[in-house]
């Protein structure tokens, strides 16, 4: 939704602004083997799942608070390294981690489909059923969405799956593979 966002607010070169969200995926991807050595699987998890709880929430902020309305959005675009590579990346790092060696491509090609398939596209089905939800009656200058309810929706569902995975989630078995990247 951020590139329909940006464009309501009147930005110019939004795929050029959004780019830095790539850049940022870099520098946490250099970062990550730093992190699951430091804090490990579970916790480097978490911070992703947290790191998005804040995107969407600067993101939601940012629909409410003018004054602060830039450098939300770009935290909001900067922040989506962490998001993506310490939930993601260390996903796929922790089943390679704990899958054996008879199972291990079943393994990553199930978290692929899991992650980048049928996520993604329920993902993208509910963003858009949610943009219509919040579309407002009539246009307030040039947002057609009641963008702080938009985004303060999946915050909240990030901070729910940041509860339950915190409640639920098994470190790897004693000996596997932590430093994998």
């Amino acid at each position: 939704m951020t590139a329909i966002y940006l464009t309501e607010l009147q930005w110019t070169n939004v795929a050029g602004k959004m780019a830095l969200a790539q850049v940022s995926d870099i520098v946490f991807l250099f970062l990550m083997p730093v992190v699951l050595k430091r804090l490990g699987f579970k916790k480097a998890i978490l911070l992703g799942v947290f790191a998005w709880v804040l995107r969407f929430s600067f993101f939601a902020v940012s629909a409410e608070t003018p004054a602060l309305q830039t450098p939300l959005i770009y935290a909001a675009i900067l922040l989506h390294g962490i998001c993506y590579d310490f939930l993601y990346i260390a996903a796929q790092l922790y089943v390679n981690a704990e899958a054996d060696d008879s199972n291990r491509a079943a393994a990553q090609g199930l978290i692929a489909f899991i992650l980048w398939g049928i996520s993604s596209l329920v993902g993208t089905l509910l963003a858009g059923k949610l943009l219509e939800v919040y579309k407002l009656g009539e246009p307030i200058g040039t947002l057609t969405y009641h963008w702080q309810s938009a985004w303060a929706v999946p915050a909240m569902i990030a901070g729910g799956v940041m509860i339950i995975f915190a409640l639920a989630f098994q470190n790897p078995k004693e000996g596997a593979n932590a430093h994998g990247a």
